[in-house]
């Protein structure tokens, strides 16, 4: 399988620690906030060797430290009129991975995503 993409991928987290702090003595990860900078359709796609391909849209994320990062989306999880296709909407969020500028993080890594009103 090979991967493309119309831009690189996590501009992210320049100089940040790898991995986002955790609570000492619980071993759940602290929630974060960010705000939806873009949301581009079709902005990734993968080409499979029977010659198929699947594309994948980019929601950007700033998170309230100011550092950013792109999460890949299948075009089909978010209607149209869904608040995180809409730059501005900020919600909560856990991850059940680490942020790591190596890490190609996908929207299953976004757990209990809570819009802010």
């Amino acid at each position: 399988m090979f991967r493309f993409s119309t831009f690189f991928l996590l501009v992210l987290l320049c100089g940040c620690n790898s991995q986002p702090p955790t609570d000492v003595g619980n071993n759940s990860q602290p929630a974060l906030t960010a705000t939806v900078v873009s949301y581009e359709r079709n902005a990734e796609w993968d080409h499979f060797d029977d010659g198929s391909f699947a594309t994948y849209d980019h929601l950007t994320l700033e998170l309230d430290s100011d550092e950013s990062f792109s999460v890949s989306v299948s075009p089909d999880t978010f209607t149209d009129e869904s608040s995180f296709r809409v730059s501005g909407t900020r919600f909560t969020f856990t991850l059940s991975e680490p942020l790591d500028p190596k890490t190609h993080l996908a929207w299953g890594a976004i757990n209990d995503p809570t819009i802010i009103e």
